[in-house]
This record gives structure tokens, C-alpha cells and sequence, in this order.
């Protein structure tokens, strides 16, 4: 399991409201590649649908709402 934390504060000061938008389409670009790489090397892999939320956000011990998991990827 990968999962992908961003300090959207920092996002949001440099590209104002636009921020988190921008963040989810990094995100939604790296799943791709990932997954792309995956299929080459002939691993299975998944970018789950549903969001785990805080169960993550707790387990990795992220400042909310300063840190937030933005994407999780499963390679198996």
C-alpha cells in the first residue's frame, strides 16, 4: 500500500484557491504512472475508490489539517 500525504497550506499559499484541485491532479497523475509500471512488470495494482479518511490520517500520525492523505495505490 502507497499512500500520498500533501501540506495542502503550502499549495494553497502558492496557487491560492486552486491548491487542492492541483493536488488531487498530481495524485490522479502518479496513480497513472503507477499503475502503468505495475501492468509492465506484470504486478496487479488498484487505486482503491473509497477513501479510508482518518482511519489513515490516524495511523500515520498526520497533522490535520495542516497534512492530509490525499491518494492511496495498492501494488500486489
Amino acid at each position: 500500500v502507497i499512500t500520498v500525504t500533501a501540506r495542502i497550506a503550502r499549495a494553497s499559499w502558492m496557487y491560492a484557491g486552486i491548491g487542492y484541485s492541483l493536488t488531487l491532479a498530481h495524485v490522479g497523475a502518479l496513480q497513472q504512472t503507477l499503475s502503468l509500471v505495475a501492468n509492465a512488470m506484470g504486478l496487479a495494482a488498484c487505486a482503491p475508490a473509497i477513501d479510508p479518511g482518518d482511519i489513515v490520517d490516524n495511523a500515520l500520525r498526520l497533522d490535520s489539517p495542516a497534512e492530509v492523505g490525499v491518494g492511496e495505490f495498492v501494488v500486489g
